[in-house]
This record gives structure tokens, sequence and C-alpha cells, in this order.
């Protein structure tokens, strides 16, 4: 996981944040599922009891970790994520539609010979994904 945590009490604002990377696995770490109305989860509450990180997982300099985490939000802003996953979904069906077709290197211009019914979902995922880097790199995250 992520954390930004205060490491410099005496820092105005948006200084004395250090961002580190924290292995879900660390002893006493405790993740407790926040499950929604339909009984399932995406969120989890973590608690911290005397958690040790290793200096190496800081990400950024010490006591700048509000700057690394703009950085990442501006990512999570952008949908680029998303992007990924839908044409991950479109290669995929292309696969099932047609196993002897690779799934690397494809191209939306001949997914609709390929799989027919594919050329407009592919279509879709490669301007989601531009649209994402657009997003990102207007955010100055690219």
């Amino acid at each position: 996981m992520i954390c930004l945590a205060r490491t410099d009490m005496e820092a105005p604002k948006h200084k004395g944040i250090t961002y580190f990377i924290i292995d879900m696995k660390s002893p006493g770490l405790d993740v407790r599922p926040l499950t929604n109305m339909a009984d399932t989860h995406e969120f989890n509450e973590v608690f911290f009891d005397n958690v040790r990180v290793p200096k190496e997982n800081v990400v950024g300099e010490e006591n700048r970790g509000w700057y690394v985490g703009m950085t990442t939000l501006d990512f999570e802003r952008s949908s680029v994520g998303s992007a990924v996953g839908m044409r991950q979904e479109v290669e995929e069906m292309i696969g099932v539609r047609n196993p002897q077709r690779g799934q690397a290197d494809v191209d939306a211009e001949d997914e609709s010979d390929a799989a027919p019914g594919a050329g407009g979902p592919s279509v879709e995922s490669e301007v989601g994904r531009m649209l994402s880097y657009r997003i990102a790199s207007m955010q100055g995250a690219v």
C-alpha cells in the first residue's frame, strides 16, 4: 500500500510528509474489509500497531512526500488504469473469438475482420487510453 505520513511535526502544511510503500504482510498491520450493501468489498480499514517500514521503502525525499502523492493522484484522476483494463478485456474478447490470433500488438484496423464486432470496443478502448494520457500530461504527470 502507499502511505503518506507526517514525519516532521514542525513543518507547515504540505511539507513534512513522507511517502512510503508498505508491505501489506508487515507484522502489526491489521486489514479489515469494509463490506458494502452488495456484500462485496473494494476498500479496507487498515490499522497499524508498531509497524516498521524499511528506509528503502521511502519514495522520493523524506518530508517531500506530498508532491509525490500529488503525482500519484494525477495518474489516478486520468483513469489510465481503467483504459488499460478495458484494452485487456478487448484483447481477451478477440482471443476468445479467434484463438489462432495472438493477443499482442493487436491492430484496431484488422480487429474488425478478425473478430466481428470487436472493432467498436477496440476503438473505444484506444480513445479512452489516449484521453487518459492527455489528461495526465495536462496535469504534468507524464
